[in-house]
């Protein structure tokens, strides 16, 4: 099946697998594989900001981005998230792609629950069961290790901490299999191991290389 450039972007959201070149596009099935990039590369104005960037990445694989401001780690994670198209190469992608601080678009009047189950909410003759909702919301939430996350508190009272939590929460929930984390978020050690042993594929992007040395499985230089 192949499919153009412009259509690239409905993917964005959707769970699926899919494979992106450059004219033409061809959806691929890549067992056990979250992520697999070859030869990427994206140019501004004739500067290059990505170069013939490649890597392969597995399911729960913690692994680190390093570089310094301008190295293109922020453009490379706009490029795996359909916000921008890449000029050369070609990249996979198992699953869902969400970015901390980017695609979650919280509701900040909303509560927790709420948050989680946005679009999916269970019902009960047709209507919202706003009960069940809670209950499902502090069960995941106990699961996943985050106690401290009152399923019924509504965003707008959270830190920038907590924010943090329940985005690990919605990636588990809402079945994305590669969330990169800028530098910027301060997410715990502690919850990006929860996504990874929940089959995300976590990718840290920073100019601390102790620290994600420190908190990678492994790490790619930019």
């Amino acid at each position: 099946m192949s499919v153009s450039a412009h259509d690239f972007c409905l993917f964005y959201g959707i769970s699926c697998v899919f494979c992106v070149r450059i004219a033409p596009m061809t959806m691929t099935v890549i067992p056990d594989t979250s992520l697999r990039v070859s030869g990427l590369s994206k140019r501004f104005f004739g500067r290059e900001a990505v170069r013939g960037f490649s890597i392969e990445l597995h399911a729960g694989a913690v692994h680190g981005l390093y570089g310094s401001q301008g190295a293109g780690k922020t453009t490379l994670v706009r490029l795996l998230t359909g916000a921008l198209l890449p000029d050369e190469g070609e990249f996979s992608v198992s699953g869902r792609v969400l970015a901390s601080g980017r695609d979650f678009g919280l509701l900040p009047g909303r509560t927790v629950a709420a948050n989680l189950y946005l679009g999916r909410e269970p019902r009960t003759h047709g209507v919202i069961d706003a009960q069940r909702m809670a209950d499902d919301a502090a069960a995941l939430l106990a699961v996943l290790g985050m106690h401290g996350l009152d399923p019924l508190i509504r965003v707008d009272r959270l830190d920038a901490a907590e924010r943090l939590l329940l985005e690990c929460a919605c990636v588990v929930t809402w079945g994305a299999r590669l969330f990169a984390i800028d530098d910027a978020a301060e997410v715990p050690a502690a919850a990006v191991r929860l996504l990874a042993d929940n089959g995300v594929t976590v990718l840290q992007l920073s100019d601390d290389l102790v620290g994600l040395l420190e908190n990678c499985d492994t790490v790619t230089v930019l």
